[in-house]
């Protein structure tokens, strides 16, 4: 099962420059690639934990389906939603337009969106919970954590560091035979992740070490080599991020329940129309780590939020160390690299007023953008049921639009 190398989004109408996302891609996940094999059955688990109670949400005054709906409209998608936050909470938001098309059941405000690449925030938010409790290093390596397993020689000297800044010689690609396998189990999948891995490690690194190559491989790498200490990825992330900032409404694969219109169903684009996915909607779950995770605008602000706050100086949740490791990039040892931190995109613009962080993230059937900017303190975020041309450009103009409203 082959997919397209992966990819990163240009968007010079919103930035005026070549900052990119980052965006994931793979069979499913990704920029328009093609899922020739079509949907697999739906692993057991595709939400929140069952103890997870409802949270109690406030939304804010200002609502933005007003100046989504048209955009929506103008693009053809299902469903549209944004919000805009500070440092201190929700400044506006909305959502417009149906769960699925061909269907009269609204999305709604606390509906979960599919994030794709940006999970990987997440998950090097979650390594530096880890480094803070001394479980691990930023200087770990491959060898040292998989010391019992054939880890080619390339290989045994990157750092879980260099996995997240993309710099640590992962395969843009995971191997066609090894992401077969990687669709054999139906439940969360530490086993078989670990499995996928450590078949890469034998094979050695597909590009040099410390240079820039976007890898969804080298995530799943890295949240592999954290549950060498034991809890599983998903377990982890509840525990360490969702948990403590209050991301109640999040989850893992596809939002929606198989069969039913509970959540934002994906859409791919056949013959010129988009028209919903049925099945399981998403990547294997062992890539995990590298982006599988779904949320509601609220919750993900909570996340992005906090990670707004620790660019200001805020060492409630992390210390200043760690949010500088994330947010600050490697400089890039060829001009064609990007500025790639550790799960962000790294660029500035005069509307930023300094440094911000950026990522895109796609299944090929959902799409979502997330913007954060210290220098004016704010947070823009956009998502979409749907992942072709469109919603790409449906996305461009919404930021454009938040940016006019929302940005002095």
């Amino acid at each position: 099962m082959v997919y397209e190398e992966a990819m990163t989004l240009v968007r010079t109408v919103f930035l005026g420059s070549s900052l990119a996302l980052a965006c994931a891609t793979s069979v499913v996940v990704g920029c328009g690639s093609d899922d020739a094999n079509g949907p697999k059955d739906p692993p057991a688990d595709s939400g929140t934990p069952p103890d997870a109670s409802p949270p109690a949400m406030v939304y804010p005054d200002d609502d933005l389906a007003a100046l989504l709906e048209p955009i929506r409209t103008k693009y053809d998608l299902p469903a549209l939603g944004a919000a805009v936050f500070d440092s201190n909470g929700a400044l506006a938001l909305g959502v417009t337009g149906v769960r699925k098309i061909g269907s009269d059941v609204l999305a709604t405000k606390s509906d979960r969106f599919h994030l794709g690449s940006d999970t990987k925030a997440m998950t090097a938010t979650l390594i530096a919970r880890a480094v803070e409790k001394n479980e691990l290093e930023w200087t770990t390596t491959l060898a040292e954590t998989y010391s019992g397993e054939t880890v080619h020689a390339g290989y045994q000297p990157v750092t879980i560091e260099q996995l997240l800044a993309h710099r640590g010689g992962a395969p843009a690609n995971v191997q066609p035979a090894i992401w077969s396998k990687m669709w054999e189990t139906k439940t969360e999948s530490q086993n078989t992740r670990r499995t996928a891995v450590v078949e890469m490690l034998k094979l050695g690194p597909t590009s040099e070490v410390g240079t820039y190559t976007y890898a969804n491989a080298g995530y799943m790498m890295a949240g592999a080599a954290l549950e060498h200490a034991g809890a599983s990825w998903e377990d982890r992330l509840r525990a360490e991020v969702f948990t403590p900032l209050g991301m109640t409404e999040c989850g893992f694969g596809p939002a929606e329940t198989e069969g039913e219109i509970d959540q934002p169903l994906g859409h791919r684009e056949q013959s010129g129309k988009l028209v919903p996915e049925t099945g399981w909607s998403d990547n294997p779950r062992s890539l995990g780590p590298a982006g599988t995770a779904n949320c509601s605008l609220l919750s993900w602000g909570n996340f992005l939020r906090a990670h707004l706050r620790g660019a200001l100086g805020d060492t409630t949740y992390l210390s200043e160390g760690s949010w500088t490791k994330m947010h600050t990039a490697e400089q890039a040892k060829n001009p064609q690299d990007e500025q790639y931190a550790l799960g962000w995109a790294i660029g500035t613009q005069p509307w930023t007023k300094g440094p911000a962080f950026a990522h895109e993230g796609s299944n090929t059937l959902n799409l979502a953008s997330a913007w954060v900017a210290p220098g004016v303190d704010r947070v823009l975020v956009v998502v979409t049921n749907a992942a072709n041309a469109k919603a790409n450009d449906a996305v461009q103009e919404v930021n454009l639009e938040l940016l006019r409203a929302y940005v002095k």
